[in-house]
Order: structure tokens, then sequence, then C-alpha cells
């Protein structure tokens, strides 16, 4: 299973725990005019652990502009799943670019999502236990039930969890 991970720089380490092997693309130094389409045609799961805002045609690093509507739009995507921890998804247009580039499945919250730099939160977790029940074999309905599984019981005292539990999967 091949995962690309485009990330926020200041959450590689947490990123590397939360996916274990993957192609990695950081921000810094990775920019918007470096992305290349094969990258993401290539992976069977895209992670994305950016920034966004409602509405917005872009999400983005501590850099800047990363990822935008235009480059997603452009992708001939051959079934992957997209993970995006990225604020305000179902806000923006970006869950249906992804579909209609060739996606199999979204999967992102609305609001503010939390993450951790130095620890996994929230999201990641629900990304780790995803990923995890995917490599098990599990289906992708299956494998994101699961993770929210997981994470139902710590709802009751983490933020993070609370939040992740509402994430959704686009299809």
């Amino acid at each position: 299973m091949r995962i690309l991970a485009l990330i926020d720089r200041q959450y590689e380490k947490v990123t590397r725990r939360t996916l274990g092997e993957c192609d990695l693309l950081t921000s810094p130094p990775i920019r918007a005019g470096d992305l290349k389409t094969h990258w993401f045609e290539e992976a069977d799961i895209i992670y994305i652990d950016l920034f966004g805002e409602a509405g917005d045609e872009w999400m983005y690093s501590t850099r800047g502009r990363l990822l935008s509507l235009d480059f997603v739009r452009s992708l001939a995507l051959s079934g992957p799943i997209v993970f995006a921890t990225t604020c305000f998804l179902p806000d923006t247009e970006f869950a249906q670019a992804f579909l209609d580039a060739g996606a199999r499945a979204v999967i992102g919250g609305g609001e503010l999502n939390w993450v951790g730099a130095r620890r996994m939160a929230g999201a990641q977790w629900l990304a780790f236990w995803f990923v995890r029940s995917l490599r098990a074999g599990k289906s992708i309905e299956k494998a994101f039930k699961r993770a929210r599984g997981k994470l139902w019981l710590r709802k009751l005292w983490s933020k993070a969890a609370a939040d992740a539990v509402q994430f959704r999967l686009y299809t």
C-alpha cells in the first residue's frame, strides 16, 4: 500500500508514527510549484495534514499556499483514498474535487480539527486506526467505522477525539 503524505513540516515526526511507511512531502521546503501530479496519481492513500479555511481554494502550510483546487482538479487519480485533517474541509470544494479527479473516497472533518505536532491527537489517531485497518484487509467503510469506534470512548475525556469522531466518509 503506497501512502503519500503532504504535510506541514511541524507534523513530520507525528505523521511517521501515524502512518508508518509512507512517501513524505513536507512544507517547507516543498512549495506549490514543486508538486507533481504523478506523486498523487501513484498513491493508494493520500494523507493531507495542512491548514484550511472555509470557502478557500487553497490548503496552507506555515509557509503559505501549498495545495490548490486547480491542482487537485488537474489530477487523474486511479481510486486512492484521501484522508485530510485539514480544517473546514466540507466547507470547501476539495472533497468533491478529489472525488471528481478519481478518488474512491475522501475522509475529513468540518470546523477546526485537532492534531498534534509532538504527539498524535484526534484526527491523527483516526488516521492511525483507519490505515491499520486497511492494512489488515478491511474495506474502506469497515476501516472507517472501526477507527471511529476506537476513538468513541476517548471522546469523553478528549476534545481532540470528540472532534475526530465527527469526521465523515465522502464517496
